[in-house]
């Protein structure tokens, strides 16, 4: 059972109670990491930025909205490297159709059952993933292309600056006021074209050039923000760091010497974390948190809810904010267990003096919910999808003119 310890595991069914026995099933086989989505578009949403990636998706076929299906389709776009298990209620002629389209798609297949599924089943599915084949299996994928992206491409990449940012902008529910917004990395390499962030960072983490990238998205971002002041948009700005670069016991200075070279203040930033890696070197990370905190950086505790956070580090930690992990946002007000642990994560942050940020809302459901919970702020593709920083003051004016006028009162 231990073998499935290490593995990330993203369910992907619209009936919670199915959800639910799904998790049950793959937590008795020792899984410790699952993501648990009602339909294929945050499934994908998911895909797109989990670091590191996901490993094993267990999709059911029929679902309202993007069914599994379609799911499977835009996977294949994304030449998704890890296992899937396709599950259906609909009879097994479906689900063999299925496993086929799922082998015409060059996805890998770990098997394909009728549901309700049981424990044997699915710990043999499980079994048959290798994730060093399935590395494997991603390198050669890039090598059938003409121009893989490897290290060297990296490295020069970063010597000629190719490293650019999209920004995700952050809303209040009171008042749905424009109060940040998110750096996402990106990457264009004007031969290969646009690069996965998730594929840069890790060959950066990989390669000890993941210090280098992150001062550079720094700059970058810090830049932009005083073009927003310029402009009259006063706006925190959030930006991802890696873990590894919190061993660094510079890299306080290093981020507070980028800001002052903007004319900014660090209490303009917010510097995220991702819950699951920040205690790997606890004794570095808090004293780099501390000073990061000391000198007026925002603290943000990133993806809550997949991690392991004890609570005496949080309580203890610096961090001014908490974003609440997507899988835990789309589809808590029809899913008991998801609304309970949504509801107690806004009211754990805000005891601790914490801000609460939602991701991943989709829907005015989603943030009509939210708003039920005394939830702070949000974020997601039903406020906006990432955008060109040139594109953010628009969008703005936009906002207040359209969708303030739309939206019912929080």
């Amino acid at each position: 059972m231990s073998d499935f310890a290490e593995l990330r595991v993203l369910i992907v069914d619209d009936d919670a109670f199915m959800r639910e026995i799904l998790d049950q099933i793959l937590r008795q086989l020792g899984v410790c990491e699952i993501w648990k989505v009602g339909d294929g578009l945050t499934a994908l949403e998911i895909v797109d930025h989990a670091y590191p990636p996901i490993d094993v998706i267990l999709c059911d076929l029929d679902m309202s909205g993007m069914d599994g299906i379609s799911c499977i389709r835009h996977l294949s776009e994304r030449d998704f490297a890890g296992g899937i298990l396709v599950m259906s209620g609909s009879g097994e002629r479906l689900v063999s159709s299925v496993a086929d389209l799922v082998h015409e798609h060059r996805l890998h297949l770990l098997g394909a059952l009728s549901k309700p599924p049981n424990t044997r089943d699915i710990a043999d599915a499980l079994s048959t993933y290798d994730r060093r084949a399935h590395r494997d299996r991603a390198r050669a994928q890039m090598a059938d292309t003409e121009t893989p992206f490897t290290v060297e491409h990296l490295r020069a990449g970063l010597a000629k600056g190719y490293p650019d940012i999209a920004v995700q902008p952050q809303v209040t529910i009171h008042g749905r006021r424009v109060v940040g917004c998110e750096v996402l990395l990106r990457w264009k390499d004007p031969d290969r074209g646009i690069i996965s962030p998730a594929e840069v960072i890790q060959i950066a983490e990989a390669n000890d050039l993941i210090h280098e990238l992150t001062l550079q998205i720094m700059r970058r971002s810090v830049r932009c923000l005083a073009t927003f002041y310029r402009r009259g948009l006063r706006v925190r700005m959030s930006v991802n760091v890696s873990a590894m670069n919190l061993e660094r016991t510079a890299f306080p200075d290093e981020l507070a010497a980028i800001v002052a070279e903007a004319n900014l203040s660090p209490r303009d930033m917010v510097i995220e974390v991702t819950e699951g890696r920040i205690f790997d070197q606890p004794a570095v990370t808090t004293d780099v948190l501390a000073r990061l905190s000391l000198f007026g950086f925002g603290l943000s505790i990133d993806d809550f809810g997949t991690g392991y956070s004890g609570l005496e580090k949080l309580r203890n930690l610096p961090f001014t904010e908490l974003k609440i992990d997507r899988a835990f946002v789309h589809g808590a007000s029809i899913d008991p267990s998801l609304a309970v642990i949504l509801r107690t994560a806004v009211t754990l942050g805000q005891s601790l003096g914490m801000t609460v940020v939602a991701e991943g809302v989709e829907n005015q459901v989603d943030w009509d919910f939210l708003a039920s919970t005394g939830c702070d702020e949000v974020q997601g593709y039903f406020v906006a999808k990432p955008m060109q920083p040139e594109d953010f003051a628009g969008w703005i004016t936009e906002w207040q003119r359209t969708t303030i006028a739309m939206l019912p009162l929080g």
